[in-house]
């Protein structure tokens, strides 16, 4: 199924300061949160500092509202410029420990993602151990919990 909506198209509109008109497939296309992520990967901090602070609050809180969220994001834009993906960084840095979360908890990528109190690698250990990992997967995590600047416990 080709798309209707080109990304690198849209941001190049959003940067201008002309109206943007979208036909209702692009509509149904358009998702505010990747429009966001895309216009943060720039290297301009006031640009960054304006998505913050215009666009965050509202981006989650009101979806449906598509056209104001595209108003909010062409609102924040100062200049033409080049877009790169700004991914989520650390997504897979601890991917044992995530697991163990995954698994104790029914946590799905996004509720681990979204943690903003872990817990401590004693308590993750413990987890491990309740759930009955095997003696390699629970070297492999304490590797991965220790780290290159932690010594062996």
């Amino acid at each position: 199924m080709a798309r209707s909506l080109d990304i690198f198209d849209l941001l190049g509109r959003l940067d201008s300061s002309k109206g943007i008109v979208l036909t209702e497939e692009q509509w149904k296309e358009f998702a505010p949160y990747v429009v966001q992520r895309w216009k943060s990967g720039t290297g301009d901090p006031l640009q960054v500092v304006l998505l913050n602070e215009v666009v965050n609050p509202y981006v989650f809180s009101l979806p449906t509202h598509k056209p104001m969220l595209l108003s909010l994001l062409q609102s924040t834009t100062t200049g033409p410029k080049r877009y790169g993906w700004l991914g989520l960084k650390g997504a897979e840095k601890f991917p044992n420990k995530r697991k163990v979360l995954q698994e104790y908890y029914g946590y799905s990528n996004r509720e681990i993602s979204s943690l903003t109190v872990w817990p401590s690698d004693d308590e993750v250990m413990e987890m491990a151990q309740s759930l009955g990992w095997q003696k390699d997967d629970v070297a492999a995590l304490k590797k991965e919990l220790n780290g290159p600047s932690k010594k062996s416990k």
